[in-house]
């Protein structure tokens, strides 16, 4: 082997990794957690909205052209 080799075992093991997410890890993976419930919720309203009757939309206070707008919008878009 070559001399320049550096082999795992040969490192020094100043500390044993932790286990435990970070702050930023945790931040992070709660922030995409609550993206993703966000993004399943106006997926789900739109798909009910989509299928309202008339007068379920007069109810609400929605017209049919302002329902179909909001139906069309992809579920990433507010």
């Amino acid at each position: 082997m070559s001399e320049n080799t550096i082999y795992f075992a040969d490192l020094p093991q100043s500390r044993a990794v932790s286990r435990r997410p970070t702050g930023f890890l945790l931040a992070f993976i709660k922030s995409a957690t609550a993206t993703i419930a966000m993004w399943h919720r106006r997926a789900s309203t739109r798909a009910i909205l989509q299928h309202l009757e008339h007068h379920r939309l007069d109810d609400i206070g929605l017209s049919c052209e302002q329902r179909d707008v909001e139906v069309r919008k992809p579920f990433w878009i507010p």
